[in-house]
């Protein structure tokens, strides 16, 4: 038994194994950022396996492992150049469709079907090399392992993929260095050490070369970026003077430089509970606490802590970078209570009747299931206190069922509900995705807002604030009016709501955004 080669084996079965993970999950990361969310869903991934498939058949009876291995490497250093030549071809929405085919084929496809190559190739030279049964055995236990570690620890495995993801591009550079030796070493592979090199020199440049570059014929400045789960950045349009923060491919929040004032009207909307005239009096004779999931750029906390006069805002977000950025570059006040958490699994830990308000902002209602709206609903009622008010916000078209079906349980479960959107609902038709903001109380009192000329001056608003109150009134809408639109599985039309979301962000900045920043 040559101990050398299992050695080797087992080394190109393990990398052939984490190139694959990599090339679906930052692969399809790359494709969701640039070309929408299409890519997002990992149902529409059937291409990738029966492509990479084809690919193995083909490749694994003809092509040597070394270069298997050299082939993959070059692949996952060039990635970003790849994603931003397809996406630079895409000069509109039908086109890019077509240059986002090639991308997934260039940046998943077949660098997943060469990471299967990898695999069977070290399996195989492992199999030559020693007793079948001794191979197989080892391999079984591990996998059983594996499964059982994977079934037992979810959330570290999760959390440990994440890691990997996130430091995947250092990864991928050790392991160029580890070949690009290993070539050199072999005198009829010094030239592929070479090109390898070259290779690997050209991915290390890239990304700041290219934002150097453009940035010299472009209005925008990168403030900060950071990528753990997802793509948070930071961005200042120099010519609109604002500042905005992004996730992947959606714009969560903004100010103006000047006035630092939100570049949302819909955000001020959440403060409305301050303006109930009971909630005033409460105020007055205990203390209040507020509960906001969904950090954004910290508009809504920051009103909470500074014009409403909340004693304690906690702010919970799954995503560490958005509560860094929002803090450094947004101003987020250090009164409030950071937490990284889920929202969901956050509010069924807390106390009954705990809090005077909950904001509850995830943006996007496409991943809430019946059950998880449920379980939401059910718990900010338990921890809401009897004259509590809850403030959710939705975006979806009028014919989504989780729109309806949140509109159901609401009524079911609170005395008062109402509903506002922008424009009202005269603006809504149904294919548009429209920002529903819904507010909900324990209380019999009625649900009515105060927001005068002279209540405003009172909280020393400035026009924007003043704006954004005297539009809401007329953006009521009557809850029996959304009863009158046929309900669709949002299953089906998912994509569409993807496609609707991706073209509204690429009509609010243009493409060097998002390629760039």
């Amino acid at each position: 038994m040559d101990f050398l080669t299992i050695i080797e084996s087992l080394f190109q079965t393990f990398f052939g194994l984490f190139f694959v993970a990599d090339c679906i999950l930052n692969g399809r990361l790359s494709l969701t950022i640039v070309f929408g969310g299409f890519f997002s869903n990992i149902l529409n991934f059937p291409f990738v396996i029966v492509v990479s498939s084809l690919i193995t058949l083909i490749c694994v009876f003809y092509v040597s492992p070394a270069a298997i291995f050299t082939s993959l490497v070059i692949s996952c250093i060039l990635r970003n150049i790849i994603v931003d030549i397809c996406a630079l071809l895409s000069p509109s929405f039908i086109d890019v469709w077509i240059s986002a085919s090639i991308c997934l084929f260039l940046v998943v496809s077949v660098p997943v079907g060469l990471g299967f190559d990898l695999i069977i190739c070290g399996l195989s030279k492992c199999a030559k090399s020693a007793n079948v049964r001794i191979i197989i055995f080892p391999i079984a236990v591990c996998v059983i392992t594996c499964v059982s570690i994977a079934f037992s620890h979810a959330d570290q495995i999760i959390l440990i993929a994440r890691t990997v993801q996130a430091n995947s591009s250092l990864i991928i550079s050790l392991i160029s260095l580890v070949q690009i030796c290993y070539l050199f070493s072999n005198s009829n592979s010094q030239s592929q050490s070479f090109i390898l090199f070259l290779v690997l020199l050209i991915g290390t440049l890239y990304p700041g070369q290219k934002r150097q570059f453009i940035t010299k014929f472009s209005t925008f400045e990168l403030v900060d970026s950071s990528f753990s789960t997802s793509l948070v950045t930071v961005v200042n349009d120099r010519e609109l003077d604002v500042k905005i923060m992004r996730i992947d491919h959606s714009i969560v929040g903004g100010v103006f430089n000047t006035g630092f004032e939100s570049i949302f009207e819909t955000f001020y909307w959440y403060e409305l509970p301050c303006h109930v005239p009971w909630m005033k009096s409460t105020a007055k004779s205990m203390k209040k606490h507020a509960l906001v999931v969904g950090c954004g750029v910290g508009i809504v906390v920051d009103a909470l802590i500074n014009r409403c006069k909340f004693d304690q805002v906690i702010v919970v977000d799954n995503n560490a970078d958005v509560l860094s950025f929002a803090s450094k570059y947004f101003g987020l006040s250090r009164n409030a209570s950071l937490i990284t958490a889920d929202g969901l699994e956050f509010i069924t830990t807390q106390d009954t009747n705990k809090f005077e308000l909950i904001v509850y902002d995830v943006f996007s209602g496409l991943f809430m299931r019946s059950n998880y709206i449920q379980e939401l609903v059910s718990n900010c009622f338990r921890i809401l206190s009897d004259n509590g008010i809850l403030v959710l916000n939705l975006v979806a078209t009028v014919e989504m069922e989780v729109l309806h079906t949140i509109v159901q349980q609401l009524q079911t479960a609170f005395k008062q509900l109402k509903c506002f959107c922008e424009g009202g609902i005269d603006s809504v038709n149904t294919s548009a995705l429209v920002n529903f903001v819904f507010f909900a109380i324990k209380s019999e009192e009625p649900l009515q807002f105060d927001i005068s000329d002279d209540n405003n001056d009172q909280y020393n608003y400035h026009e924007a604030f003043k704006s954004a109150f005297k539009n809401f009134k007329s953006s009521e809408i009557q809850l029996n009016k959304l009863n009158t639109y046929r309900r669709v599985n949002q299953r089906q039309i998912e994509f569409s709501v993807e496609k609707s979301n991706f073209q509204s962000m690429r009509e609010m900045l243009p493409s060097s955004f998002w390629l760039l920043y």
